[in-house]
């Protein structure tokens, strides 16, 4: 025939030979099916791997006579006997009929039989390998897988080991589990056909995780007790059956109490931890309590409790519990990121805060450091003010020596040398009577500047005190007048008077007196002979006036400014020649400011100068009309 061909004949092996081993029940299980082969070819008949032992084919032509019993090869030690992983095909010897005919099967396994069987062409059987019965691990094996790629990176980017171990968790049950649920698509890459001694590392991995995971400090005896179970199970049983030939019955009860057991263990502990606030325990302890129930209802389908085996639901409890697990996982991540995100934040603040607290601290700095720089500068302007005026302290020094030296050594010059006349009798007393007048107008001018002098060294070197006092301003004008009579003769100066009524002030007697006279002298020293001098007093909107004005030469624009500005000025020769110090009218203005007045000075050069004295009215004032 066209349809066996050798390559699709060579991948199967028909049994003829008898085997005789120890079964697991003595039991033959009875099956029978109807058939009839429509088709121009001999019928195969395809046998899933259910750990038959012994099995008899009773042929419809066969008169009651079994053929030859065949066995499947399962622990066989004889390798021509062995059959891959008990997945093999044999032919039912059914020639074409119209005629339904009725096959037998006799056999004996490890456990309750409930296999799998497909009837066919040798081609549909071949096809049949490839698809029957296994879109259920394909669609196991293509969740895990997408779990397996997503884990992966994520425990590549989080360096996580718990994800590592998920990872191969869900790789190493991708391939155990298909084989354990007799699905063609892993049954021939396992050499060794105890399909539970492939399975149990998945125990050993799922209870690792689990430890790393939850990372629960207390239940010490329960987390010993789960690795101890987890490696017994993992590598105690299969080591076992491998080194020390446990038969496949104790082994397999074994295994079902272990993993029971184990499965409790992890859901008591699970719990433990949940109850003491681990969020993440309670994925573990739903996961594992669905898994726990589907292993032991396929556990108990498998001692015929149940009348089915359970292996779809097996299928879907198993991938239940990863996509569990990779929920708590993504929470996990999430979590992480999350602390991330907080941990990034709380540093932004904390960076933020030291920020403002840095800022502060260097706006603080700086501007302790500008008020330092503007305490210096003031300092430094203070000290070129007080280097200023020491120069000019220095330069009025030398000029007053100068005067003192000069102009106070004249008249005592003059003095003595008319002694010494008057002592050698060669003075007539015409010429004694001239040089006394003369010597009495230097001794006079002599006495201001002695007075000005004191007055100035004072107000220097201790302070001005101020002892104010009401006084009579027409009265001390007066007083000052014919203090200076003798000047105004000399220069044939006469007076005007303007006075609205009788005034008082309240101020120091001394520094009015200085004040005025220094005034009235620097009126009397700049006016020509023969000129007037008009002295007004008024009062207006609560201040007194004071105003002496002067037609003499007046002052030009630069040393007016120098006065406005109270600086000190160069003393000038009067019309005369009189002299001056070149401080007078600088007591006028400290003394001025000292008792609460002002004074304005205007000057037109070749014109004359009006000094305006303001001070404050006494509230009470008497009329006087002159």
């Amino acid at each position: 025939s066209k349809i066996i061909q050798l390559q699709a004949t060579d991948n199967f092996r028909s049994i003829e030979t008898e085997y005789f081993f120890e079964k697991a029940s003595e039991k033959p299980y009875w099956f029978y099916f109807d058939i009839k082969n429509s088709l121009e070819e001999v019928v195969w008949i395809r046998l899933g791997r259910v750990n038959i032992f012994f099995f008899e084919i009773y042929l419809p032509d066969s008169d009651g006579i079994y053929r030859k019993s065949l066995e499947s090869g399962i622990r066989s030690e004889d390798p021509e006997a062995y059959l891959v992983n008990s997945l093999y095909t044999i032919p039912l010897k059914l020639k074409p009929s119209e005629e339904v005919k009725r096959v037998y099967f006799k056999a004996i396994g490890e456990f309750p039989i409930s296999f799998s069987f497909f009837i066919g062409t040798l081609e549909e059987i071949i096809n049949s390998r490839k698809m029957n019965n296994s879109i259920f691990a394909w669609m196991y094996i293509g969740v895990v897988f997408s779990l397996v790629i997503y884990n992966f990176f994520i425990s590549y980017q989080l360096k996580s080991y718990s994800h590592l171990l998920y990872v191969l968790f869900l790789a190493y049950s991708s391939l155990t589990l298909p084989f354990v649920l007799n699905h063609p698509l892993s049954n021939h890459i396992f050499f060794w056909d105890y399909f539970f001694v492939w399975f149990n590392p998945v125990f050993l991995l799922i209870s690792v995780f689990s430890i790393v995971f939850i990372q629960e400090k207390e239940f010490l005896f329960l987390k010993n007790l789960l690795l101890f179970l987890s490696l017994f199970v993992g590598f105690g049983i299969p080591l076992g059956i491998y080194g020390f030939g446990l038969e496949i019955n104790e082994s397999f009860r074994i295994t079902e109490y272990a993993v029971e057991l184990l499965l409790i263990v992890l859901i008591l502990y699970a719990g433990l931890s949940a109850y003491n606030g681990n969020r993440y325990s309670l994925y573990f302890v739903i996961g594992w309590g669905i898994l726990f129930i589907s292993i032991v209802l396929y556990l108990y389908s498998l001692h015929g409790i149940f009348e089915s085996r359970q292996d779809i639901l097996l299928v879907f409890t198993v991938s239940f519990e990863m996509v569990i697990f990779a929920l708590l996982l993504s929470q996990k991540v999430h979590a992480i990121q999350k602390d991330n995100l907080d941990l990034i934040h709380s540093q932004n603040r904390t960076l933020d805060e030291e920020m403002k607290l840095r800022t502060q601290e260097l706006e603080l700095s700086n501007r302790i450091l500008r008020e330092r720089n503007q305490e210096l500068n003031e300092a430094n302007l203070e000290l070129n003010e007080k280097r200023k005026e020491l120069s000019e302290l220095n330069t009025n020094k030398d000029r007053l020596f100068s005067i003192l030296g000069h102009d106070l050594r004249s008249p005592i010059g003059s003095l003595s040398n008319i002694m010494e006349l008057l002592e050698m009798q060669e003075l007539s007393s015409e010429k004694f009577i001239e040089y006394s007048r003369r010597l009495k107008s230097s001794i006079k001018n002599t006495f201001e500047f002695l007075e000005t002098l004191l007055h100035w060294s004072h107000s220097q070197m201790q302070g001005i005190q101020i002892n104010p006092q009401e006084v009579n301003v027409q009265e001390k004008i007066e007083n000052v007048l014919r203090i200076l009579d003798e000047s105004f003769l000399v220069k044939n100066i006469k007076v005007r008077r303007y006075f609205q009524k009788e005034i008082f002030l309240r101020v120091d007697p001394d520094h009015f007196d200085l004040i005025l006279r220094n005034l009235i002298s620097n009126s009397i020293k700049f006016s020509n002979p023969g000129d007037w001098i008009d002295i007004t007093l008024n009062e207006v909107d609560g201040s007194v006036e004071i105003s002496i004005i002067d037609y003499g030469v007046g002052m030009d624009e630069e040393t007016l400014e120098l006065i406005v500005d109270q600086k000190a000025i160069q003393s000038k020769k009067g019309t005369e020649g009189e002299k001056g110090l070149g401080i007078g009218l600088s007591l006028v203005m400290d003394f001025t400011r000292l008792n609460n007045a002002s004074l304005q000075v205007e000057s037109v050069q070749n014109q004359g100068t009006k000094f305006t004295l303001k001070f404050r009215a006494l509230k009470k004032q008497n009329s006087l009309n002159l």
